[in-house]
């Protein structure tokens, strides 16, 4: 089962078992620890929490009647040794408690002196790691090593692993409980702790989980612990979205049978009440639903012959098609008001099962019809907006001057300047549009008829409407259209003679099969 604590499929955590398990096996600990002055002490947190134990290192400074300074080492008794002086018990001690023991002891043999010690080198312990990790066993840590640490070295958790019910024992009792998932997630260091000497971290299997949908950051399945809340969920998916109604939060539960579930709805906007702090249980579902038109952008897309052409913001049932054409600067010199539409994206989009059929046959195999809705239907351009420009920006008709709706795209097209001559004729092309030809005027241009042309079957292809016109029907050309004349199908005169020869022949055999019966 794929979790969104995994953070998606090309990336991995750094508590996770790493690709390369050699390279994780082979790795090594410093046995010598590292030397760390005052300001190298991570965190800034030891003078408190630090635990003194056998191996650490301090130099010692005092000032006075007399000036000195020397290293020393805690004894694997517990014992700092002051050399020719005394011995002080210092294990066990927190790093502030040492220092006021240090300062005590030390005053009894040096009167009016200062004393000061600082932590140089940290000890080298033993943890032990063991469960659902790459590698179980023990490896050495110091005390500023933390959980996650110890577990990459144990080569990082198995896929399986928990990520966030992780168990620290020490002195055979539960102290500490690790959730690695939170840590990476928010950076509180309660969720990672330090380890010591003789710790035991135990990787259990996963478990139980929750999930949260919807208008939060990161939507998914998380693993659950007992004491997570609505809050810890909602923190885990990294929060609300601008757009999400927490208004209305819908929390499903299962009942005690496991077959039905209860809906309670949860008002999730201020985040001192208990809503936030309500428990949650094994496979709770949390929905987030998103405010509808939240912040919707309304633009439309201006393309071709204007000055300025691009995206553009128009105020939601106020700007026409006319109050754009001015904001983007008006038209170009090149402009062709014919042939210039809108496309309105909002329509609603239906797969037609039969033309999506009839893209795969072949088109001598459909019958007349089949070809015929083929026809009709490549003709469709979907969401296109009959629009008659020139009327509009010409005659200043107000019919025409259509409101706009946010993902409208204006497409003012570019004069073409010519009628395009295709199929059966001697020079297919273009050829520069007068108003004042005919449509034999320009099959003239173009070399006159092709020798198979079909000239009865001359059609007029419309570029305003994408129509195909007979060629005696069409009353009046405009740049763009293109005239087409088909060609005379192809036949095989020897097969069609003799098949004719056949069918007679079979004529012939029944006429005299029936004047023998009749007889």
């Amino acid at each position: 089962m794929l979790y969104a604590q995994n953070d998606g499929p090309n990336t991995r955590l750094p508590f996770r078992a790493a690709p390369d398990t050699m390279a994780t096996r082979l790795q090594t600990f410093d046995p010598t620890g590292p030397v760390f002055g005052v300001s190298q002490i991570m965190e800034g947190v030891l003078s408190d929490s630090y635990i003194v134990g056998p191996g650490d290192g301090f130099l010692i400074t005092i000032w006075g009647t007399r000036n000195e300074s020397f290293e020393t080492t805690v004894t694997p008794e517990g014992k700092l040794f002051i050399p020719q002086i005394t011995e002080i018990p210092v294990a066990g001690l927190t790093l502030a408690a040492f220092h006021d023991t240090l300062s005590v002891e030390m005053g009894k043999f040096f009167f009016a002196a200062r004393v000061s010690a600082t932590l140089v080198r940290l000890r080298q312990f033993q943890v032990h790691v063991l469960g659902r990790v790459l590698n179980p066993g023990s490896y050495p840590a110091h005390a500023v090593t933390r959980a996650q640490e110890v577990i990459r070295l144990a080569g990082g958790l198995l896929d399986e692993a928990s990520l966030r019910r992780i168990q620290v024992k020490r002195q055979d009792q539960v102290t500490e409980s690790i959730d690695l998932l939170r840590f990476n997630r928010s950076g509180e260091k309660r969720f990672n702790p330090y380890v010591q000497d003789g710790d035991v971290i135990i990787v259990p299997q996963q478990a139980d989980s929750v999930m949260t949908l919807g208008a939060v950051w990161v939507p998914g399945r998380y693993e659950f612990r007992e004491d997570d809340t609505i809050k810890t969920l909602i923190e885990l998916a990294q929060g609300f979205k601008p757009e999400a109604y927490r208004e209305v939060v819908e929390l499903i539960r299962f009942s005690e049978d496991g077959l039905t579930t209860t809906k309670t709805m949860l008002d999730l906007r201020d985040t001192t009440s208990t809503a936030w702090h309500m428990s949650l249980k094994s496979d709770d579902q949390i929905f987030v639903r998103s405010i509808p038109r939240w912040r919707e952008k309304h633009r439309v897309t201006v393309l071709g012959e204007v000055q300025y052409p691009g995206v553009y913001f128009i105020d939601q049932h106020v700007t026409t098609l006319k109050d754009i054409v001015t904001i983007t600067g008006g038209f170009t010199n090149d402009v062709s008001l014919a042939e210039s539409f809108i496309i309105r994206s909002d329509k609603q989009v239906t797969v037609d099962p039969e033309y999506e059929r009839l893209k795969l046959v072949q088109v001598e195999d459909m019958t007349s019809d089949e070809y015929g809705y083929f026809k009709m239907k490549a003709r469709e351009r979907p969401g296109r907006m009959r629009i008659d420009f020139q009327q509009l920006f010409e005659n200043d008709s107000a019919i025409e001057n259509i409101i706009l709706k946010g993902g409208d795209v204006v497409t003012i097209s570019k004069d073409r300047e010519t009628i395009m001559l295709s199929g059966a004729v001697t020079s297919p092309g273009a050829i520069i549009f007068d108003p004042r030809l005919t449509i034999e005027n320009y099959i003239e241009r173009a070399g006159g008829f092709g020798w198979n042309a079909r000239k009865n079957k001359t059609r007029v292809i419309k570029a305003q409407t994408g129509a195909w016109i007979w060629a005696k029907e069409a009353k009046t050309l405009g740049p763009g259209d293109t005239i087409w004349v088909p060609e005379k199908p192809n036949r095989d005169w020897l097969s069609i003679f003799f098949q004719g020869l056949a069918t007679a022949g079979q004529i012939a055999t029944i006429i005299l099969v029936v004047d023998t019966v009749s007889k």
